[in-house]
């Protein structure tokens, strides 16, 4: 078991891990958030068309 802990990353290094996922997706989904909130109405209609143009 010593052999596993060992080998395991620092705390920093598993924290610094967690962060480069979590700080990418919690700017997608705010970003998400913005574009439903402020997206001008001609531009809503253009996301669903399911890419004709």
């Amino acid at each position: 078991m010593s052999i596993l802990f060992s080998h395991m990353p620092s705390g920093l290094a598993l924290f610094c891990a967690l962060l480069s996922v979590l700080i990418p997706y919690a700017i997608y989904k705010i970003n998400a958030v913005l574009h439903k909130i402020a997206d001008a109405p001609w531009c809503r209609e253009q996301g669903k068309g399911g890419g004709d143009s």
